[in-house]
C-alpha cells in the first residue's frame, strides 16, 4: 500500500534548498571569445564561382547551338517550318494577351523569385562577413 504523503521530504531536503537558493559568483569569461577567435585557423578565401559558371553558360550554351544545328540540317528546313513556326507564336501572343495567364505568371515567377532568393540571399557589396 502507498503513502497517504506521496510527496513526502527527506531530512536533507531543507539543506539542499538553501544550497540551491543561494546566488554563485558570476563565472568570469577571462576572454574567453578572444582566445577561441585567436586560436581558429585564418578564414580561407573562397574562389570566385563566377569565371567557372560563365564557363559553363558557355560551353552549354556553344554545345545547345551544335546540337540545334546538327538537328536541323540546313537552312531549307527552317524556310520549311517557317510557317508552322510563326502559328505558333502567334498563338503564343494570343495566350499572353490573356489577363488570368499574365496573373498566373507573373505569380509564379514572384514565387520562383522568392524561392530563390530565400535559398541564395543576395549579396550587397556594403554588406559585412560575419566573423572579423
Amino acid at each position: 500500500m502507498e503513502p497517504a504523503d506521496m510527496n513526502h521530504s527527506a531530512p536533507d531536503d531543507a539543506q539542499i534548498e538553501i544550497l540551491l537558493r543561494k546566488p554563485l559568483a558570476p563565472l568570469s569569461a577571462d576572454d574567453f571569445t578572444a582566445r577561441v577567435l585567436a586560436a581558429l585557423p585564418p578564414a580561407r578565401s573562397m574562389p570566385d564561382p563566377a569565371p567557372r559558371r560563365m564557363i559553363f553558360v558557355g560551353a552549354g550554351a556553344i554545345a545547345g547551338v551544335a546540337f540545334a544545328g546538327v538537328r536541323l540540317g540546313s537552312w531549307s528546313k527552317v524556310a520549311q517550318e517557317w510557317p508552322t513556326l510563326q502559328a505558333a507564336f502567334a498563338q503564343l501572343a494570343i495566350a499572353f494577351g490573356d489577363q488570368q495567364m499574365l496573373l498566373g505568371l507573373a505569380i509564379t515567377s514572384a514565387s520562383l523569385l522568392g524561392a530563390l532568393l530565400l535559398t541564395h540571399p543576395l549579396r550587397l557589396p556594403l554588406s559585412f562577413p560575419r566573423w572579423h
